[in-house]
């Protein structure tokens, strides 16, 4: 069966950041009540006056809070800017109070501005970022997997002491990095909108092979999530695409109705054997996203109700 669930950058139009984390809080609610199944936020951190949120974490636990089921979770945190010891300690904590609803993407991006690099992780400015991600990566997993070690050796405490970690996502634009997934048990979600036009380098046979290999090396099945940008009104497309507002947030945004949307969910569905997906709807508007939200559920979700 196919699982959809809803990403969201904080965009509104001109509305002002406090009314546009008012209607994050609504879209998520409803995204819940037509069934779908996670609800990630994007970490941006954008020179722009009316932006929302950088950092989604206080966002992730006030959707959380607003909510009953839904898997709640960042896509993707900027871990080459911030603290692994405060990634740990808030993601585990907001795991534990959420119990199991909570989800840690992990993203290689860095911010446009050099100040903000200056203030956040000066390395940024000299060190490539693979090299502080993969740094950031592994302390990140030895804080969360190794609690009795590091009470012990580091007299640290990753709080709920033993408690249940969040589910780790690597984000990527491609499936070149399945072999890192398999090494440090991180499931895998694909950006579709990363990058005009091309064409993604696994097949279905490639995928199986992965889950394979993946379940025998970690003992559970690997998630695996496909990310779709769209919208449903042409000129907001066109602005989304435009390269020359933020160079680093230039998408491949599909401008399409939801029903051709829906044939597009279900040809990647054939053609990869992935079951789950995560939609960006770029639409200006609360109201068109919250619609268009409806719309798929009659689509993939009707015969359940």
């Amino acid at each position: 069966m196919i699982k959809l669930g809803v990403l969201d950058f904080g965009r509104r139009g001109d509305l002002n950041s406090l009314e546009i984390i008012e209607q994050i809080i609504t879209y998520a609610s409803q995204a819940e009540e037509f069934g779908f199944n996670r609800f990630w936020l994007g970490e941006h951190h954008l020179p722009i006056p009316n932006v929302s949120y950088t950092n989604p974490e206080i966002i992730i636990s006030l959707v959380a809070g607003m909510t009953e089921s839904i898997l709640v979770g960042s896509a993707g945190s900027l871990i080459s800017m911030h603290s692994p010891y405060t990634v740990a300690t808030n993601f585990r904590l907001l795991n534990n109070i959420y119990y199991k609803r909570i989800e840690l993407g992990l993203a290689k991006g860095a911010p446009e501005s050099v100040k903000v690099m200056e203030l956040t992780n000066d390395k940024l400015l000299t060190i490539p970022q693979n090299e502080i991600f993969e740094e950031k990566l592994n302390a990140i997993l030895g804080l969360f997997n190794n609690d009795e070690y590091n009470l012990k050796e580091n007299k640290l405490v990753i709080p709920p002491y033993g408690g249940v970690n969040p589910e780790i996502w690597y984000l990527s634009s491609d499936f070149k990095y399945l072999d890192l997934a398999i090494a440090k048990n991180l499931n895998y979600c694909v950006s579709t909108f990363h990058g005009a036009g091309k064409k993604l380098s696994a097949t279905k046979d490639k995928l199986n092979d992965f889950k394979t290999v993946f379940s025998e090396k970690n003992g559970r099945e690997v998630k695996i999530v496909l990310s779709i940008a769209f919208c449903t009104d042409n000129s907001q497309a066109l602005q989304d695409q435009n390269p020359n507002q933020h160079p680093s947030e230039s998408f491949n945004i599909l401008n399409i109705t939801i029903e051709n949307l829906s044939h597009i969910i279900e040809e990647y569905h054939d053609e990869y054997g992935v079951d789950e997906f995560v939609l960006y709807d770029t639409s200006a508007t609360n109201e068109t996203k919250i619609l268009n939200l409806k719309k798929l559920n009659t689509i993939f979700y009707s015969d359940e109700k």
